[in-house]
């Protein structure tokens, strides 16, 4: 799937913001050392994936944010963002959900690739990922 909505003008935004905020923090140096050598297309591509997950948590508002099924998705973009970015911790996982909820631009972002309610959907269950 292909995002028009976050097209490579809102990507250079989201960069400058990310690099404001965490330019001298250890993992973004791990970002920036995992993307160096990447082609445009692979970095488009994981990208991509990256967003899927919000299309399928979308998909998985109807369950409660603790079931095993959300959970186990939850696991999955853990796994995903360290497999494909940088070292997701549990303490990452955290500092991500509340990225997601902070500020209308991202929620309605996340709420326009999987529904309304999305994001604070997320957020709530990597509350509960975290607190196991």
């Amino acid at each position: 799937m292909d995002y028009k909505s976050f097209n490579d003008k809102k990507i250079n935004q989201y960069s400058k913001e990310i690099k404001s905020k965490w330019g001298s923090n250890e993992v973004y140096r791990e970002y920036l050392n995992w993307s160096r050598n990447m082609s445009a297309f692979e970095k488009k591509r994981i990208q991509n994936d990256f967003l899927e997950f919000f299309k399928e948590f979308g998909k998985l508002r109807g369950e409660d944010v603790g079931s095993n099924i959300v959970q186990a998705k939850v696991k999955e973009f853990q796994d995903f963002i360290t497999a494909n970015f940088y070292r997701c911790d549990n303490n990452m996982l955290l500092n991500l959900s509340k990225m997601y909820t902070f500020g209308s631009e991202n929620s309605r972002f996340i709420d326009s690739i999987g529904g309304s309610g999305t994001a604070s959907f997320v957020k709530e269950a990597i509350f509960i990922f975290i607190s196991k």
